[in-house]
């Protein structure tokens, strides 16, 4: 089963190099006693402070990677629109697009050319084919994206700015619908704090498979009911 989450590779810069200081200056003063004829030398030496390497200004203040994560879910509890995207070796491989409303879903999954329409309720799958609604025994390759999501491992800001932010956060395979005990990465996109994307990276049968999804607003908020005929 294909769960959804974004992961996206974190850009590392160089540090900054910055142009030698050039060396403090110095001045002598020669000062003359008129009265004795004496000569007396004063040296007063002024060293220039060294220049610091310029820091970029910023409002932007970090945010709280868990209550930003936790609230980006919440936002989305009582329903949402997905397009979900399996890439699999460079090709995509799957998308499926559909709304989760309250406990349904229903979404299209095109995979091979060929789009299969699934309606999901808590009294379980129907898929259409052949003209007619058929009840599966099994979920939908895609049911709801966001639900396993709710309780990362670990969360922890990557990047951010004023407008903008990206949030590292790990999982039990198991909440992805994916084998193995290691924990899985999901990089989570933010803008003006709302949700709008993830992504992570696994396996499948040794070629690299990234699946990503886009989220928004409902624009069809009627309720998912079991398919008639």
């Amino acid at each position: 089963m294909i769960a959804t989450a974004v992961l996206l590779a974190a850009c590392s810069s160089s540090p900054a190099e910055t142009e030698p200081t050039a060396p403090a200056s110095s001045t002598s003063v020669a000062q003359t006693d008129t009265t004795t004829n004496d000569t007396v030398a004063a040296v007063a030496e002024t060293a220039t402070p060294p220049t610091e390497a310029s820091t970029p200004v910023t409002d932007a203040v970090a945010p709280d990677a868990a209550a930003l994560l936790a609230a980006g879910l919440e936002r989305f509890a009582p329903g949402y629109h997905f397009v979900t995207t399996a890439t699999i070796g460079g090709a995509v491989a799957v998308v499926a697009e559909g709304d989760r409303v309250g406990s349904g879903t229903r979404l299209a999954v095109t995979s091979g050319g060929s789009t299969i329409d699934y309606v999901v309720t808590p009294d379980g799958t129907w898929v259409f084919a052949d003209g007619t609604w058929t009840e599966l025994e099994e979920t939908a390759p895609v049911n709801d994206p966001l639900g396993p999501l709710q309780t990362p491992l670990s969360v922890a800001v990557e990047t951010f700015d004023a407008g903008s932010a990206t949030v590292a956060a790990s999982y039990p395979p198991a909440a992805l619908s994916l084998p193995g005990d290691d924990p899985v990465e999901v990089i989570f996109t933010f803008t003006d704090a709302v949700l709008r994307s993830m992504t992570y990276v696994s396996t499948v049968n040794g070629v690299a498979a990234v699946v990503s999804a886009d989220v928004g607003d409902l624009t069809d908020t009627s309720p998912v009911t079991l398919p008639e005929g």
